[in-house]
């Protein structure tokens, strides 16, 4: 079977997870965790906001892999800054996402920078799943990320928010069923 990885978002905790992206059970062994293990050792790897950070800073030795990232974002200081002294109910009520599925920022997070230099995507499949009416990440933010990374494929949901899983469930899983897993799986 394969194998996928979850890397989460910041404030997400993992019950997100299992809400709604369980259906991935069906095809992969799949670990939801926010760490980056050895990411060459999974099949898909699957980040969602803060989660894409690992990703983009290993894609160049990233080998033969299929990657979702949902939210990404380069600019971290950007996001931290915007939402660190908020509460939960502020980041909510700004991403669409309901309280029992987030958790306080921990104190002792950092984050490196990640520099991307312009490059074709060969020996990745790289997917980019955002939502046109994100409230937390500037559409331009997630573009540039496109346009430094060439090859990407890009899907933009109407409607949707921060978390487009969340806001157009089924149109999200149509995307990652038919369009990454049935065409890489």
């Amino acid at each position: 079977m394969y194998k996928a990885l979850f890397l989460n978002d910041l404030y997400c905790n993992n019950k997100i997870f299992s809400d709604y992206f369980s259906f991935l059970n069906n095809h992969f062994d799949v670990v939801d965790i926010n760490s980056d293990k050895d990411l060459n050792s999974y099949d898909l790897l699957i980040g969602f906001g803060f989660g894409c950070f690992p990703l983009l800073k290993q894609l160049p030795l990233l080998k033969n892999k299929v990657i979702l990232m949902i939210s990404p974002y380069l600019d971290f200081d950007m996001f931290f800054k915007k939402f660190n002294d908020k509460d939960i109910e502020y980041f909510s009520k700004m991403s669409g996402i309901e309280k029992k599925y987030l958790q306080p920022i921990r104190d002792n997070i950092k984050a490196e920078p990640v520099f991307l230099q312009e490059q074709l995507i060969e020996n990745n499949k790289v997917y980019i799943v955002f939502g046109d009416m994100n409230k937390i990440i500037p559409l331009e933010y997630c573009l540039k990320i496109g346009m430094i990374l060439h090859g990407v494929s890009f899907h933009l949901i109407e409607d949707a928010g921060y978390a487009p899983f969340v806001d157009k469930y089924d149109t999200f899983k149509n995307i990652l069923e038919e369009d990454i897993i049935n065409e890489n799986f």
